[in-house]
């Protein structure tokens, strides 16, 4: 299975999936503040996003600083037939279902 890297710059703007409208826009660097719990400081410049297409889907795996290394957000599930297994916050919800409605992932590879 091939892993993909796509980078967004700490400005990049994206959509944040809730499930109560309206609908709103932030950062890139703010979408982890406000829902990663493992970032809580706004000193990564660029997001490395790495995800991979698994039966025609896009899964995302982790989420670190492409400057350091250094992983913010991982999707440590082993069994990726059922996803609705894992068990998230909804915060991991919104940042993972954010990322792949809005990050435009397939468009914006980066690595």
């Amino acid at each position: 299975m091939n892993l993909n890297e796509t980078i967004f710059h700490k400005n990049h703007i994206i959509g944040v999936e809730e499930l109560d409208p309206p609908f709103r826009e932030v950062t890139f660097d703010n979408l982890m503040l406000e829902f990663c719990k493992d970032y809580t400081r706004s000193e990564c410049d660029n997001f490395a996003v790495v995800w991979k297409e698994y039966h025609g889907e896009l899964q995302i795996e982790q989420v670190y600083n492409h400057d350091t290394g250094e992983i913010y957000w991982e999707d440590d599930f082993d069994d990726v037939d059922t996803p609705s297994g894992r068990d998230w916050s909804l915060n991991d919800e919104i940042l993972y279902c954010s990322i792949l409605m809005w990050g435009e992932l397939e468009q914006t590879i980066g690595g």
